[in-house]
């Protein structure tokens, strides 16, 4: 999703909107108007979590989706206290 987002965003900035996180609102960049930045941290863990919505709970289709193990999952929920 981060590469996807690093090869199609125009600009120097990734911002929510570009990862299509719905749970996080900002708004859409204007030319030339600087936008308050988001940290990377915050962006992963608001996908875990938008990811274990969709699929209702079930960890091990919400880290096939992403793309990652579900080892690397747990890590990640650890590391964010999810």
């Amino acid at each position: 999703m981060m590469e996807k987002a690093l090869f199609t965003t125009q600009g120097n900035q990734i911002d929510t909107w570009h990862l299509g996180l719905s749970n996080v609102h900002r708004p859409k960049p204007e030319p030339n108007k600087e936008l308050a930045l988001i940290l990377l941290d915050e962006i992963e863990k608001q996908a875990l979590l938008d990811r274990l919505s969709y699929f209702n709970g079930n960890a091990t289709k919400a880290a096939d989706s992403l793309g990652i193990s579900r080892s690397g999952w747990y890590r990640r929920v650890e590391k964010y206290n999810l």
